[in-house]
């Protein structure tokens, strides 16, 4: 007798989704850090935005201990974060970056960046430099 493995384009996604490890949750590649499109379950998202903020600021401090100038910070795929917890994470990422000798951009989606800019205007915080394309931010003068 013979077991077939499973096969198919729905079961890789499954797989994917829900069984590889959290490493992918960020991808650094040279000056941009990305967040995958990663969902949680209700009940896990508390941990799930914990885990993406810790990694967000991993790669903050990875690309700082390779001695880059610039990092641009790609969240605008992760859509099922809050908008709150966006503009926190992207708030905290903001203010390590100075520290860390980096210039830090933001790429988020045009709804996200307006909702944070009501938060700015609300709470006093400082302006965040926000962007809705990778190619804007890399466009930016510094």
């Amino acid at each position: 007798m013979t077991i077939k493995p499973f096969k198919g384009d729905p079961v890789d996604r499954l797989i994917g989704r829900y069984c590889s490890s959290w490493d992918d949750l960020v991808v650094v590649t040279d000056d941009l850090i990305k967040a995958s499109p990663r969902r949680s379950r209700k009940e896990n998202y508390k941990t799930f935005a914990c885990n993406l903020k810790t990694r967000l600021e991993e790669g903050l401090r990875s690309l700082s201990d390779a001695c880059f100038e610039r990092a641009i910070v790609d969240i605008s795929g992760a859509d099922s974060v809050t908008t709150m917890d966006t503009a926190e994470i992207l708030r905290r990422l903001s203010s390590q970056a100075k520290p860390l000798g980096i210039s830090a951009r933001f790429v988020a989606a045009p709804t996200t960046i307006a909702a944070i800019r009501k938060c700015e205007a609300s709470f006093g915080w400082p302006a965040i430099s926000l962007f809705p394309s990778v190619a804007s931010a890399r466009a930016a003068k510094a």
